[in-house]
This record gives C-alpha cells, structure tokens and sequence, in this order.
C-alpha cells in the first residue's frame, strides 16, 4: 500500500503522478468542459507537492525502505517506528483521501464521473435489518392476535402482558 501510495505522490518530473496530471491540467485547461479553478488547482499543488511535511515523510520512507534501499539507513540499523520516516495510520488515511478527493475535484470537470472510496452495495445490510425488524413486528401482531383469539384474551390485556416479558 505504501509502495503506490509513494507513486501516487511521487514528485519526479517523469512520474506518472497526482502532481504530474495537476500539472497536466494546468497547462491544458481547454481540455475540460468546465475550467478548472486556478485558485484551487494551485491549492491542490501545494497538497500534493513535495514541499508538504506529509508529503514528503511519505517520499523518504518509499525513497529509503520500499522501493529502494538506502544502505546508510540499513547498516546504520534506523528503525522506522522510532524516526522521523514514520506514518502513523491516521497519515496513511489523510494521504488516501486526499489523493481520491483531489483526483475526484478534476474527474468530474474531466469526463462527469467520480471514484468512490467504498464498495457499492456496502450498506446493504442496514436494508436487510430494516426488513428483518419489520417482518418480526409482523410476525409478533399475527402471534399475538393468534394468542388473543386462542386464550379469549382482550387485546390490551395481551399487549399489556407482553409489554412485561
């Protein structure tokens, strides 16, 4: 995850980067059918430029330990827990969305879509308790008028008794 988290944020002029399409869009604002705000492209740079503290704790950790190995850290015996090239979750998290909230903003202009950062159907479980609760209050009326008619019971005295259960 971290090895294309660093590629998504990579700031070499050759990468195919978040930085370098920014970049792209800048130059060619003609390409989209709605012009892209300049004041919030240039804010969207800076977010994913190298000169973010974020940014750049990201980059050394990729440069140093994932995708190459610097032997002076190695032999040097650094550990990434206890320096300064650690990421806690919550960074892992804040770069993740704001690489699919920058990469959305430009989407939409682009071609009138944008990436989701959850699976469709994800809530689908919340419909099924919904009719999982209806169908055992159904169930629990037809129950309780079937004890009712059974028992000779009024219908308060049977609401009322299973109210104490």
């Amino acid at each position: 995850m971290l090895f294309r988290l660093g590629r998504i944020y990579d700031s070499h002029d050759d990468a195919l980067s978040l930085l370098a399409w920014l970049q792209e869009i800048k130059r060619n604002p003609q390409l989209f059918a709605t012009i892209p705000d300049q004041v919030q492209l240039d804010e969207d740079l800076a977010l994913v430029g190298k000169r973010d503290p974020l940014i750049k704790k990201l980059i050394c950790l990729r440069g140093n330990f994932i995708a190459h190995i610097n032997w002076e850290h190695t032999a040097g015996r650094i550990e990434i827990k206890r320096d300064h090239y650690m990421l806690t979750w919550e960074e892992i998290d804040l770069l993740i969305a704001r690489a699919s909230e920058v990469l959305n903003r430009y989407s939409v202009l682009f071609n009138r879509s944008i990436w989701s950062m959850q699976i469709v159907g994800s809530d689908d479980y919340k419909a099924i308790l919904k009719a999982v609760r209806s169908d055992l209050k159904r169930w629990d009326a037809k129950n309780a008028h079937e004890i009712r008619r059974a028992t000779g019971t009024p219908r308060k005295v049977a609401s009322k008794k299973r109210k104490e259960r």
